[in-house]
Order: C-alpha cells, then structure tokens, then sequence
C-alpha cells in the first residue's frame, strides 16, 4: 500500500519501519522542520495526485494541517499514529510474528500515569514474566530490570510488543502519550484533566476518550462513568479507601490491603487503578500492600553536602507535576520533617512534555508554598516566561538563584551556602 507518514518526530519514522516490513512503499514527512524522505512540497504534489492510498498522523498535528486537509478533501484514508499501531500488531498477529500478550494493558491520561504503571506491575509480576514500559524506562518482571528507554509515543508500542515476543513474557503494561492503540485486554484512564494540543486546535481529554471508546475494558478514575467510552469502569466502584486500608470487590475477587501511601492524593488514584485494573485482569492485587514510592513522585532521600553534613530532599519532580501536585509536596514535606521553613526547586527542564508548566502555575505555587528559599529551573521555560517570574521574585523580594537543570539545582542543594537543616521540594516539570 502507498503510505504518506506525516510527523516523524512523534514516532513516524518507526511506524514506516513497521509497515515497510508489512510490504507498504511509504513516504515520511516531518512536518516541523520540513525534513523526511519527501518534501512538503513533493507530499502536497502526491496528495492532489492521490498516489496515496492511505495517510498516517499523530494527533499532534492541527485539524486544519494542509496536507491533512488535502487527504480528506481527496477522499483519502487518514488513521492516527495509535490506529496505525493497533492495525499492525494485528498483521503481526495474523501472520503468526506475534503472539498478543495474556495480560495486554496501556495507559494515558494527563498525569498519573507512570505511577500507576509501576503500581500495577507490582500486582502483575506475581502472575509470571512480564515488561513494563513507561516513562523511566522499560522493565523486565520479576525483578524490575531496567533494560532500555523510548518515549511513550504509540510507536514505542511496537517495539516493546517484539522484546515482549523474544523475552516470552506473559504481560505487558504500555504508558502512552494522548490516548492508546485500541490493542489491549485493559485500558486505564488516568485522570481526566484537560489542556489544548495540536497547536491549541484540539481537546486533550477528547483525544483521549476517542481512542477508548471501542476499548474491550477501561479503568477510570473516580466514581463517574463518561458516556464516550461506553465500557469504562470507574475504578472506585470496585476500591474503596479508609485510612491506609483498601477494600475491593470484583466478581469472585474480595479482600483488603494496608498500605501507607493510600494517605497521599497523588498515589492514592494510582494504587486504585492498579489494584482495580489487577483485578479485571484476574491477578490477585495483594501485592500492592509493599509497594514503595517512585522516584520522583514523592519519594523521600538524604543527600550528602558538600560539608559533610545531609539534607532531606523530597523528590517530585517528573512529566505530571503541577502547582497542586507542589503545594501538596510541600505539605507532606512539612508533615514528615515537622519544619516549616523549606526550600523549593521549581520550574521546568530543557526536556520535552506535552504540557507546561505555566508561569501563572509557578507563581501560584510560590505563594502558597512560601518557601524559605527557591532555586528556579526555568531551561524549559521561553524566554520571555522565565523574565516575568524573575521580574516576580525581585519585586516580591524572594531570595532565590537559578539552575539550568534539575542536575545542577540538586548539585546547588548540597552547596554550603544554603543551611543544611532546611529541608527541600524538587518540584521541577521533567521528563523521568
């Protein structure tokens, strides 16, 4: 089949791999830097000809993209990069190159979602071999090796399908960015916040539902059914939380688990996805109960200073962190170490994430948090957003330097200049 693929920055360019193996001719275009193996121009010119029998895109681009507009005026056919990935595990299946994983899950939402992939890993693993691939790297069950990194774009799915295939593996979790391939025995929807993508043309969260809405089973959070995704369970209809004790109930499955982070907001939606999605799986979620935290979703450390001395750090810096997620932080810093004045490292990394951290977000969470001192991360900020929250701290007199990235403000922390004993928040928008 004659195949455009525009957008290779977001995994085109492995899809075409895929699918040239498949036996399509195909064509990428990289859309943003005009790059590919064919020119916008040379695309546009094969678009008005219709030498394209089908065209592939990720649900980054714009709705009024002219090359996409072209191919639907055309009447051409156009899939999303997750629709291309469902459709080529399914040849693979077809043609006996892959067998689908027992337990197959993938998961998306705004936040939350690595969290509760290693959550529901834990679950699994009881269940036999498997891999999990989120955001920190991708994981071989038992044992929790780490044994590569990808992005979490739909493409990735393909790859971490084929060491599935090699390592014979018995499940797989997949975390992926902007909905899911529609290729899985379980779904999880994370959260349902929403933010404007694709050049701010489209809804994040609709993105999301539309992808899920012939899902075989979706987990989601909270108590609410959503009518577009007309076989979603909400997970809170089958956990139920008081304290640090979760009571669940699923068909013939029915127990409790005790766990402490079930007290903190920012694990307590994760560990009910999990336990609830182990459950529809047919695993047993006991396990859960010796769970531990993520690094960088409030995970706890000592770090040695300069001067020999130790500082606690609370580490919440990762792709899902917000103002709220900080000012919880900050709360459960104060709690655990019984101080109040703390430091705060705050801002965004050079790293690429689909949503930023806005300078209204930062300055709200300086606020409310009113740390002692700030060490800001502004490299992934523009130019111009990093002046205004400068121009905010000089104005309110906040004592406050700033790091290039997360490495070197935590490398700042175990400077002498700044008082051992005051504890700190990393809460610095990154990819991990």
């Amino acid at each position: 089949m004659q195949t455009l693929i525009l957008d290779i920055v977001h995994g085109g360019s492995t899809i075409a791999s895929y699918l040239e193996e498949l036996g399509d001719t195909v064509d990428t275009v990289d859309i943003y830097r005009d790059d590919g193996t064919i020119s916008l121009a040379d695309a546009q010119k094969c678009l008005n000809q219709r030498t394209y029998k089908r065209v592939i895109h990720s649900v980054h681009l714009q709705v009024d993209h002219p090359l996409l507009e072209i191919a639907q005026m055309r009447n051409i056919r156009t899939q999303t990069h997750h629709e291309a990935v469902a459709e080529i595990l399914s040849e693979w299946e077809k043609n006996g190159v892959f067998v689908r994983p027992r337990r197959m899950v993938e998961i998306t939402g705004a936040r939350g979602k690595t969290t509760t992939a290693y959550a529901l890993a834990s679950c699994l693993s009881s269940s036999g071999p498997g891999l999990l691939h989120c955001s920190a790297g991708i994981y071989k069950y038992p044992g929790k090796e780490k044994i590569g990194r990808m992005s979490i774009t739909p493409a990735s799915v393909l790859t971490i399908a084929r060491e599935y295939w090699e390592y014979g593996m018995t499940w797989m979790i997949c975390e992926e960015s902007l909905g899911v391939s529609g290729y899985h025995d379980c779904a999880i929807l994370t959260s349902d916040e929403d933010y404007s993508c694709a050049a701010e043309t489209r809804s994040a969260i609709e993105i999301k539902k539309k992808s899920l809405r012939k899902s075989p089973c979706a987990l989601l959070s909270g108590e609410d059914a959503i009518p577009e995704i007309p076989r979603g369970i909400p997970a809170n209809n089958i956990v139920q939380i008081d304290g640090e004790l979760a009571k669940y109930q699923y068909k013939a499955w029915e127990g409790t688990c005790k766990n402490p982070l079930f007290f903190l907001s920012q694990y307590r939606t994760a560990l009910i996805l999990a336990i609830a999605s182990s459950l529809v799986l047919g695993v047993d979620p006991y396990d859960i109960h010796s769970f531990q935290p993520v690094e960088g979703r409030l995970s706890l450390k000592t770090q040695k200073n300069e001067d020999g001395s130790e500082r606690t750090i609370l580490d919440n810096s990762n792709s899902g962190t917000t103002h709220i997620t900080t000012i919880e932080a900050a709360q459960y810093l104060r709690t655990t170490t019984n101080r109040s004045d703390i430091i705060l490292c705050i801002g965004q990394d050079a790293h690429a994430v689909c949503e930023n951290l806005s300078t209204a977000a930062i300055i709200e969470a300086i606020q409310v948090v009113r740390p002692a001192y700030i060490i800001l991360v502004p490299s992934g900020l523009p130019e111009r957003e990093r002046e205004k929250i400068c121009a905010y701290l000089h104005r309110e007199q906040h004592p406050y330097q700033t790091a290039s990235s997360l490495d070197e403000a935590e490398n700042l922390l175990r400077s002498p200049s700044i008082p051992p004993e005051i504890p700190a928040l990393c809460a610095v928008k990154t990819w991990r």
